[in-house]
């Protein structure tokens, strides 16, 4: 079976990923890691193919942008304001990764795509592939 994992965010995120990958490879799956490009050695050094998303929007979290959103959206206003501030770059950067990961999707032909509930494009892209679609979380 071919299996695409799709995930998005920290390294936290994509290590779960890249071990069930390496779980359904010893069960002779062909398996693809459609992860940030920050973390390629980590897909490549478990034997798994790496098919990469942009590292925009974790570097938008890392800049100053970033981490005042994080620090003070807590309250309605604070979260409004995260929004009209950061919504170009987000939605940019959000842009990019789906059609990056659409790439992978073509790519890899998968027979079932799992991904994190941050990859909200799994189940429309199984869809459209004839694939199944697992949401896994963690």
């Amino acid at each position: 079976m071919r299996v695409l994992l799709t995930t998005v965010g920290s390294r936290g995120d994509a290590q779960p990923f890249v071990a069930l990958g390496v779980g359904l490879a010893a069960a002779r799956h062909t398996v693809t890691v459609n992860t940030h490009t920050r973390f390629r050695s980590l897909v490549e050094d478990a034997g798994l193919v790496f098919a990469p998303l942009s590292d925009a929007i974790l570097d938008c979290l890392d800049s100053d942008l970033g981490r005042d959103a994080i620090e003070n959206s807590s309250t309605p206003l604070g979260w409004a304001r995260t929004i009209a501030k950061s919504y170009r770059a987000i939605s940019t950067a959000q842009r990019s990764m789906v059609d990056e990961a659409w790439t992978a999707a073509e790519a890899a032909q998968p027979n079932v795509i799992v991904f994190h509930q941050k990859a909200f494009w799994g189940t429309g892209f199984a869809q459209r592939l004839g694939a199944r679609a697992v949401l896994a979380t963690l």
